[in-house]
This record gives structure tokens, C-alpha cells and sequence, in this order.
């Protein structure tokens, strides 16, 4: 089996489930944004991005008393 046909596998698979669930459409696409979330922290985690600091929020500016 090639890569194409191993992807086309996996969304045929992935489609499957997803309209197997018995959950409304719009928590389908929640618990798919989720599983991207999830692939994309184990990709940057795999290329070393989670030893990149993550910039600092600005702070807040305090009012003159």
C-alpha cells in the first residue's frame, strides 16, 4: 500500500466514525478540531518546537492614583 492509499484509508476510516457517532454536527467537528490540536502539539513536540519559550502576555498598564 502507498502513502496515497494508506491516507485515503485513514479518511475513509476517520469519516466512518465520525458519522457513526450519534452526536449532534456541530460536536463532531469540536472533537475533530481537538484531535488537530492534539496531532499538531505531538508534531512540534517531535521537532523540539516545546523547548521554544512561549512569548510572555503584555502587561497590564496601571492606572495613575
Amino acid at each position: 500500500m502507498n502513502d496515497n492509499e494508506k491516507v485515503k484509508a485513514l479518511q475513509d476510516s476517520l469519516l466512518r466514525d465520525v458519522n457513526a457517532a450519534a452526536l449532534p454536527l456541530g460536536v463532531k467537528a469540536v472533537a475533530l478540531e481537538n484531535l488537530l490540536l492534539r496531532v499538531e502539539m505531538a508534531m512540534n513536540a517531535a521537532a523540539g518546537a516545546a523547548d521554544v519559550p512561549v512569548p510572555a502576555a503584555p502587561e497590564k498598564e496601571v492606572p495613575d492614583a
